[in-house]
């Protein structure tokens, strides 16, 4: 799973940012000022992308935004 992080706080809108979780856990650690703050806002003001092909081969998007 990945967290892209673009356009808050002290995030560029013109950079993305990526932040990949992996299993069992991800620490985000990190000087204060680095950013840990805006990983946590970043899983309630988000947007989640899945993209997939049907079994007719043809490639779906879906987007969903949180605010």
């Amino acid at each position: 799973m990945q967290l892209l992080i673009k356009g808050i706080r002290s995030f560029s809108p013109e950079n993305v940012n990526v932040v990949e979780f992996f299993r069992p856990l991800t620490l985000i650690v990190g000087q204060n000022g680095a950013g840990k703050t805006v990983a946590h806002e970043t899983e309630v003001k988000g947007q989640i992308k899945l993209r997939f092909v049907t079994s007719s081969g043809q490639p779906v998007v879906v987007v969903r935004s949180f605010s």
